[in-house]
């Protein structure tokens, strides 16, 4: 394991068999994800950012074990997530937590706010019984959630950005060293939404956690992330610090792949003044038929082959590998 790494994904693919029909035994496979190599470094934010369906969830999954991958390792603090028996198993479920992006139905209506908080004190015996009520106050408290009675009050009784902080509580009570944050923001108001970016990163500093942070919101990614993803159809097409996945001014001396170049021209500006000094363009995401005569069934070319502006004969006769073009920054693409 290479050094400050906390947990590494080594080759992961995962697929699926779904049945094309209810009367017909014929099934099809979904490749939710093909050969991702990644780490997650200690004391970090990495940001997935992608559009809806490109693996990022699948991807937070198998990071935990709740999802065995069909090839490839994922490796946590050395050993493999899925060796790991008794004891081992136990300890990395206390190590691994996840936030879920809807607070709705995250949490269980039945039990009260301080049975779902204590539960995992008590599986994992974090903390004596008589003091139990008093740990999950003070979850609750750096939470931002010090109020009266709230301990014997259901999930129902609260909002929805009470709720994501009860699920952020959950989650930091067994002391967790990777916190997966699943589209943490997307149910919430925009004004909720700033208060639990500012909390995430408040428990980041204090706690010193290596964070998953997934999300379709490009903005939120770029302000809490140190190093950001980005995901097409499976694949993990570029990787680069956040300094350069820069939304208001689009550097010409910087390189991306030309998904994450759509991405970023699709993000809206607020100030008009802004987006004309940004010259912002319309990527061209439909390349002339013709070069795709007699490739469309093949499976062994770029991901992003029949949307690329920049396509090439060589981009149909092999998959591109991640390369780095920059400091920390790596693209796939056989163009750059």
């Amino acid at each position: 394991m290479e050094q400050g790494s906390l947990c590494k994904i080594e080759g992961v693919s995962k697929e699926y068999f779904v049945k094309k029909g209810f009367f017909t035994g014929k099934v099809s496979k979904i490749r939710a994800l093909n050969k991702v190599f990644l780490d997650i470094k200690q004391d970090e934010i990495l940001g997935i950012v992608g559009e809806s369906g490109c693996g990022k969830s699948t991807l937070a999954k198998v990071i935990l074990g709740l999802e065995r991958p069909s090839e490839g390792t994922v490796t946590f603090r050395g050993k493999s997530v899925f060796d790991l028996e008794g004891g081992d198993i136990r300890d990395f479920r206390k190590r691994a937590e996840m936030v879920f992006q809807d607070p709705y139905s995250s949490l269980n209506p039945k039990k009260t706010i301080f049975q779902i908080i204590s539960k995992p004190l008590k599986i994992h015996g974090l903390c004596a019984k008589k003091e139990l009520r008093q740990e999950v106050k003070r979850l609750l408290s750096i939470c931002g959630l010090d109020m009266p009675d709230v301990l014997d009050r259901f999930p129902h009784e609260f909002s929805g950005g009470q709720r994501q902080r009860i699920g952020i509580a959950r989650a930091l009570a067994t002391r967790p060293e990777l916190v997966v944050l699943d589209e943490p923001t997307s149910a919430l108001d925009v004004s909720i939404q700033a208060q639990i970016i500012n909390l995430i990163l408040e428990l980041q500093e204090r706690e010193k956690l290596s964070c998953l942070f997934i999300s379709h919101d490009l903005q939120i990614v770029a302000f809490v992330s140190k190093r950001i993803g980005v995901m097409y159809k499976g694949n993990l097409v570029e990787l680069m610090p956040s300094s350069i996945f820069d939304l208001s001014k689009r550097r010409k001396d910087s390189l991306h792949h030309p998904y994450t170049e759509y991405l970023l021209d699709a993000v809206p500006l607020p100030d008009p003044e802004t987006s004309k000094k940004k010259g912002k363009k319309t990527i061209n995401l439909k390349p002339s038929p013709s070069i795709h005569k007699d490739v469309q069934e093949k499976e062994n070319y770029c991901p992003f082959v029949k949307k690329c502006p920049r396509v090439q004969e060589i981009c149909f006769k092999k998959v591109p590998k991640l390369k780095e073009v920059g400091e920390g920054h790596f693209i796939s693409c056989h163009m750059l």
